[in-house]
């Protein structure tokens, strides 16, 4: 608080219709009207710019730091009506809720028995927002193959909503950042708080976050493309002759010297390009060979995995079936990790779904095929990169070539259309 740079705030123009409130530098003194008995709608007072040494900023500034720590150090309550407490389970390194308590668990949780099991990022999620009421419990002897039965005969009296001091020892915010992060490596995973920043800025947002099946790492990588055969008839492309009399009718013949488009009859312009292809192009809709030379283990050496599927907020969202995600996000330290290469966006794009895309041209290209959004950590800021694998021989650009205008019948005496209008003398192209 002391220093310079805490001290300056950016000149920002006081115009309420064009910038929003959480977009500024607050001043705090204006939070100290809420603890008056009228209620009134604070004024938002002029900002206080860089230090120049006079008293009266000086005062200024210590009275708007004076009512933030006088708000930070306000006891959050928890309203009795929408009290939901949870029990933390360490050796699962996650919380269940015997009860639950409004529309926020529709989209967070997993119903098993009679509880409601919260991820580390869930139930962290919900402890920071102030909906969940974490406690510590007082035996500590859950196994992650323990059967929820017996976990309730052994914590008796744990989640019980009438008497709190039965429920467990209260659970802090820094006490909930302590256990959820980076305490779950040992329980087939691990929570970092790049993840956990990715997950709650998405939640805030409004969409629904799940976790994916490779956040702790890549699975087994699917079979080569060779093992495959072709999509055309599977059976029938197995049989030799039948393959060799495919090839003799509808494969062009290439020639060592000569135009690479031949004589021939062509009927439409796709025929014609089709000559002039002799680079073979990539296929997006192949099965992408991971690199060998990338491990495939569920260790922390190999970061770029799928985290997250995000689906975009829908009212007939259900958790129990979310269907296919809107985005697959892989969580990076900006710190530690570096930009992926190339053989590793491989690896990372061979466990994206295959979409088809749709739209425009440029639309599609941007899109691609496969596509995975690198959530770039640094230092507590988000930002998003999108990585996706475009399929630029599949878009027919020549599909617009060639096309004229249709032309019409005629109508009466000077009839346009291509046979002369009925009872008139028509003047077409083809008309005589």
């Amino acid at each position: 608080m002391s220093d310079i740079d805490e001290d300056s705030i950016l000149p920002i123009v006081n115009n309420t219709g064009e910038n929003e409130l959480e977009d500024e530098t607050q001043d705090f003194r204006f939070l100290a009207s809420f603890s008056s008995s009228s209620v009134k709608i604070p004024k938002r007072g002029e900002k206080d710019f860089e230090s120049h040494g006079t008293l009266h900023q000086t005062s200024v500034l210590e009275a708007s730091r004076t009512a933030m720590h006088e708000v930070l150090s306000q006891q959050r309550i928890h309203n009795p009506r929408t009290h939901v407490i949870g029990t933390y389970v360490p050796e699962r390194n996650m919380a269940y809720v015997l009860q639950e308590k409004g529309n926020v668990f529709r989209t967070i949780g997993t119903r098993s028995g009679d509880r409601t099991w919260l991820l580390p990022e869930e139930a962290l999620y919900l402890v920071e927002r102030g909906t969940l009421d974490c406690r510590w419990p007082f035996e500590q002897s859950i196994s992650p193959d323990t059967n929820d039965e017996d976990v309730e005969g052994e914590s008796k009296g744990v989640g019980t909503e009438g008497d709190q001091s039965e429920s467990g020892i209260p659970m802090s915010l820094q006490g909930a950042y302590a256990a959820f992060i980076g305490t779950e490596i040992n329980v087939g995973g691990k929570l970092t708080l790049e993840r956990y920043a990715v997950y709650s800025n998405l939640k805030r947002l409004g969409y629904h976050v799940l976790r994916a099946s490779t956040f702790d790492g890549p699975l087994i990588p699917p079979p080569p493309a060779s093992s495959l055969t072709n999509w055309r008839w599977p059976w029938l492309w197995n049989l030799g002759p039948f393959h060799d009399l495919w090839d003799r009718l509808f494969t062009p013949r290439r020639f060592k010297q000569g135009p690479l488009v031949t004589y021939g009859l062509y009927r439409d312009w796709a025929s014609v390009y089709r000559m002039l292809h002799l680079i073979p192009r990539h296929d997006p809709r192949s099965v992408p060979i991971p690199p060998s030379q990338k491990p495939h283990s569920n260790t922390l050496d190999d970061p770029y995995h799928i985290h997250y599927h995000v689906h975009k907020p829908a009212p007939a969202f259900r958790k129990s079936s979310p269907g296919p995600p809107d985005f697959q996000i892989c969580v990076i330290d900006a710190r530690a990790t570096p930009f992926p290469s190339l053989a590793q966006l491989e690896g990372l794009l061979a466990a994206a779904p295959l979409q088809e895309p749709k739209g425009t041209l440029y639309f599609k290209l941007k899109q691609g095929w496969r596509n995975v959004l690198l959530a770039v950590v640094d230092n507590g800021i988000v930002s998003f990169m999108r990585v996706s694998e475009a399929g630029f021989g599949e878009e027919r650009v020549f599909k617009s070539i060639g096309r004229g205008r249709g032309g019409k019948r005629g109508r009466g005496e000077r009839g346009r259309g291509s046979r002369g209008g009925r009872g008139g003398r028509g003047r077409g192209n083809n008309g005589g």
